[in-house]
């Protein structure tokens, strides 16, 4: 018997499952793994497809659980070989093989769709993150402290939040010293000029960053010195 092949402890019984925890990689693995469940009364194509034709909804939880661990733990060419050696020593009639086979290729394109669609919420959640980082400077008071805060929050998960995060923090660290620069040259021309400069940039900016944060672009805000790079 591979190792780690056994049937649950005090649940050897007829109908028991046997217990799978093993590496499902190994060559001896799902040969064994058929013949435990054919000793315990579960025929072992059940892993891969029901007879009433009515979906998982007609097979133990447990049948299910492990087939789609099965299928996200190893790679689809290694699974179709377990079969293919299984359907040689006999395990699986040739009925049985090619109904599996299907099946399993279709929990593939399962799997992959389901990933497709976490990894595309997860752009869109950044990319919205990244949108508000932005939008958030125009609020008064607080739309200095906001972005700082989101970037603190995910700088770590998402290289785009990063370097937005850094964009925006290097315009405020400038605009605080412009800002420094018109309140001192004030009461000539040159100050009054500068303030109003900066107050339009101060609108313009986080409004066009939004904007190509939206398109996937990362802007590098004008005029702005590199505290963080």
């Amino acid at each position: 018997m591979a190792p780690g092949v056994g049937r649950l402890a005090g649940r050897g019984g007829r109908g028991s499952w046997p217990h799978h925890s093993c590496d499902r990689r190994s060559p001896t693995y799902w040969e064994t793994f058929g013949r435990e469940c054919e000793a315990v009364g579960r025929p072992l194509h059940n892993l891969v497809h029901t007879r009433e034709g009515n979906g998982w909804g007609t097979l133990d939880l447990r049948c299910r659980d492990f087939f789609l661990t099965s299928v996200c733990t190893m790679s689809l060419a290694d699974e179709l070989e377990k079969l293919h050696q299984l359907r040689q020593k006999g395990v699986l009639s040739a009925a049985e093989y090619e109904e599996s086979k299907q099946n399993l290729l279709r929990s593939q394109k399962s799997v992959s769709s389901r990933i497709d669609e976490v990894v595309e919420d997860v752009s869109k959640d950044t990319t919205k993150w990244c949108i508000v980082m932005h939008l958030s400077l125009l609020l008064i008071v607080v739309g200095w402290a906001i972005p700082i805060i989101m970037w603190q929050l995910k700088r770590q998960e998402s290289r785009l939040v990063d370097e937005h995060g850094r964009n925006i923090l290097n315009w405020m660290f400038s605009a605080l010293i412009y800002s420094g620069v018109a309140l001192i040259t004030a009461p000539i021309f040159v100050g009054v000029l500068l303030g109003a400069v900066l107050f339009i940039a101060s609108i313009t900016f986080p409004v066009i960053g939004a904007y190509k944060a939206k398109q996937g672009i990362i802007l590098t805000y004008p005029v702005t010195l590199k505290f963080f790079k």
